[in-house]
């Protein structure tokens, strides 16, 4: 049995899409799709749909829903990325993140962040350096791209290795 037309499965994801984040949240008219279709690299795509969730578990069952009817997705922040990895080189829907900002917990002890794919990269360097700790990335951009746009291309910041902790002194040196 073969996959159903990619139109017909378009359909359904759409139809799942408002059930999961209501009509508000899914656009497909042309200059939204065209909109959503480029980053700051010279390639593009172009969207079949553009989603935005309101919350994680939003996302999540947007994924799933794409995943169950075998449309590609492709996550987008602010759009701001050199590499493409934000196009819809396949068409598809594109989940705009942006609007998941919140940082969600922090632990200057551990110098770790846990925050939304949305949150600007200037935010989290600012938390960081509250905390004590550097936040490595740094894109000409930071100010005004998302933390989602560079943590999945850079190693460094999925890792401890990427906040350098200013040294500490815990008493008299011999």
């Amino acid at each position: 049995m073969s996959d159903p037309p990619m139109p017909a499965r378009l359909a359904d994801l759409r139809r799942r899409a408002v059930e999961i984040v209501g009509p508000a949240g899914v656009r497909s008219d042309p200059a939204t799709r065209l909109l959503h279709s480029y980053d700051a690299s010279m390639e593009h795509g172009l969207a079949d749909l553009v989603v935005a969730p309101g919350d994680r578990d939003e996302l999540c069952a947007l994924v799933a829903a794409a995943y169950a009817t075998g449309v590609p997705f492709v996550p987008r922040g602010a759009g701001t990325g050199y590499s493409g990895g934000a196009l819809p080189a396949r068409g598809g829907m594109v989940i705009l993140t942006a609007g998941l900002d919140r940082i969600l917990a922090t632990d200057a002890e551990q110098g770790w962040i846990r925050c939304e794919p949305g949150v600007l990269l200037a935010t989290v360097h600012r938390r960081a350096a509250e905390m004590g700790w550097r936040y490595v990335p740094d894109p000409s951009s930071y100010q005004v791209c998302t933390l989602g746009e560079t943590s999945p291309r850079t190693p460094a910041a999925r890792t401890p290795s990427a906040a350098a902790r200013p040294p500490t002194t815990s008493g008299p040196s011999t």
